[in-house]
């Protein structure tokens, strides 16, 4: 639940193991956040397919 509030509170960084994090890999990590949160969704309706989290991970 820690990543998911720091994810609604823009605070995603925060959340992600210092070392991993450069100037260089920001957009792709909140991009990769918000599908993992899209992931952990209660409802499985509301969760993508594993076929649409490859495709957005490739394009990622």
């Amino acid at each position: 639940m820690h990543f998911l509030s720091c994810l609604n509170q823009d605070k995603i960084f925060e959340a992600i193991q210092f070392g991993i994090l450069s100037d260089d890999n920001k957009k792709e990590i909140k991009e990769v956040a918000i599908l993992a949160a899209r992931c952990m969704r209660l409802r499985g309706d509301e969760r993508p397919s594993m076929k649409e989290v490859a495709m957005e991970l490739d394009g990622i």
